[in-house]
């Protein structure tokens, strides 16, 4: 028994040692690492952000640690843009009763379309409230100061849910092996997408990537209403999800006390209009002034 429990903290503490390593760090600073996860992905693309500060798990972070989680989002941000994927199918987060001794950041594709994404659990880990998005997690903390964890029971009841739900469409099912085939569907038709595009000559898939700002207040959890910046910058990943969809300890994202501005980067498709180009309302008026005319 003593030996076993000496395998499981050995395991544990992988992502940890190939950090101190190297192995698989594709990107890293002073303050974090970015891993690619290549013993048990869970989708086409799964990056694992580790911090080198020794931190446990999400349900330990304060308040004090919003800066380093800003610099990880920063890593996370610069990976996505290496992808070919738009950054809308992307989730960036945290299990909230993960296996590994170090607190990390998924950034995953959100086709889970994998050989290593063999039962339910594994997806109800990253598709239920198993899962806190990195938005909910910056929130919590800034105006709860902490995370709560979940019990041991409610763990287990969210890991052994059924039926489970598509995240791209409204197919349903209790059996996984129809699952996977449905996800593999997914897949297969988003590549034949991409490689159609690329027989047009089309070469970069991926779209300009929005910026979105969050601001909110702390009325719900300080009393008086005071405005509150979150001074941090996201790709366009944190877009609402259906409710049953929506990872995160909150349930659904945002709460009701933050409001969400979606403001658009130099580099968005919308800001190099077409010289001809009229705003819709313009169009309007400047029809209804001929007609009265």
């Amino acid at each position: 028994m003593e030996e076993q429990e000496k395998d499981v903290e050995f395991l544990r503490g992988l992502l940890t040692r190939k950090m101190e390593t190297g192995e698989d760090v594709v990107l890293q600073s002073d303050r974090a690492a970015v891993l690619r996860n290549v013993d048990c992905p869970k989708a086409q693309i799964h990056f694992i952000i580790l911090p080198k500060q020794d931190i446990a798990y999400v349900t330990a972070l304060t308040p004090k640690h919003l800066p380093l989680l800003e610099h990880m989002m920063e890593l996370a941000n610069q990976i996505i843009e290496k992808e070919e994927l738009p950054s809308s199918n992307f989730r960036v987060g945290f299990k909230i009763n993960p296996f590994m001794n170090r607190l990390n950041m998924h950034v995953i594709s959100d086709d889970f379309c994998s050989e290593y994404m063999r039962r339910i659990n594994q997806w109800n880990t990253f598709n239920s409230d198993l899962f806190i998005t990195y938005q909910a997690v910056y929130a919590l903390l800034l105006t709860k100061g902490y995370i709560e964890p979940l019990s041991a029971d409610v763990i287990e009841k969210l890991r052994r849910a059924t039926p489970v739900h598509c995240n791209q469409c409204t197919f349903i099912t209790g059996n996984f092996e129809k699952f996977k085939a449905h996800l593999d569907y997914h897949w297969s038709k988003r590549e034949g997408e991409r490689e159609r595009l690329l027989g047009m000559g089309v070469s970069n898939l991926t779209p300009s990537l929005g910026e979105l700002h969050l601001n909110g207040t702390r009325s719900n959890f300080c009393g008086a209403a005071q405005p509150k910046q979150f001074p941090f910058t996201l790709h366009s990943n944190v877009k609402a999800l259906p409710l049953r969809h929506q990872p995160g300890i909150l349930g659904s994202y945002p709460p009701r006390s933050l409001n969400m501005n979606y403001q658009k980067s130099n580099h968005s498709p919308s800001s190099h209009k077409h010289p001809d180009y009229k705003p819709i309302k313009q169009v309007v008026k400047e029809s209804q002034k001929t007609n009265a005319n």
